[in-house]
């Protein structure tokens, strides 16, 4: 994973990213939620924006920034144990720097499932979960970016494959189902937020 640090002042975060490139967040969404910000080595652009998002006592979160397509695993686990699941590469997103994807299509790669699950196991989670990754092709190396456990703004894509995540929650806790291991969907289905952004 990308190195990553938190700053609580503007002037701590100048003097750590003056010699490297990375890409600033807020660590409280729920305070305040902005696009990512990126911050180019030697630059001072961006600072004016970013210092308005410390007035109100949020820590920022800056990155590493690692290159890469977005990629990301998304399921339904309880205890521990997967449930549901499906990948997807971004295609397009908004702000095209990075953010939200606008389009995407369903992939499978048996490195990024062992990496979830091997995540998943570790923290026994239960519920909802997206784990992201920038996935460096020519090296064949995934970062893991985050992990949001909630449902993802992506979601549509899986319901254009015949899952439903929302009825798999639910007999996730109301019947007694297994882990599922081998892929469920079909690879290569794409999905366009017209309306959002593309």
């Amino acid at each position: 994973y990308p190195e990553c640090r938190l700053f609580s002042n503007l002037e701590e975060l100048r003097l750590y990213s003056r010699d490297k490139s990375c890409v600033v967040k807020s660590s409280n969404e729920s305070l305040a939620k902005f696009d990512p910000i990126y911050v180019k080595s030697g630059s001072e652009s961006e600072f004016n924006e970013i210092e308005k998002y410390l007035s109100g006592g949020v820590k920022l979160l800056m990155q590493e920034r690692v290159s890469g397509v977005g990629r990301g695993f998304f399921c339904i686990a309880k205890g521990g144990k997967i449930i549901s699941y499906y990948m997807h590469e971004r295609i397009r997103e908004i702000p095209i720097t990075g953010g939200s994807s606008t389009a995407a299509k369903s992939v499978f790669c048996e490195d990024m499932f062992k990496i979830s699950k091997q995540i998943i196991e570790y923290l026994k989670w239960s519920g909802p979960l997206m784990i992201e990754y920038k996935y460096d092709e020519p090296n064949q190396k995934y970062h893991l970016i985050e992990l949001n456990p909630k449902f993802w703004g992506s979601l549509d894509l899986s319901y254009a494959l015949g899952l439903s995540f929302g009825r798999t929650l639910i007999d996730a806790y109301s019947k007694n189902v297994s882990e599922q291991l081998e892929k469920k969907y079909e690879v290569g289905e794409k999905f366009f937020w017209v309306l959002d952004g593309d």
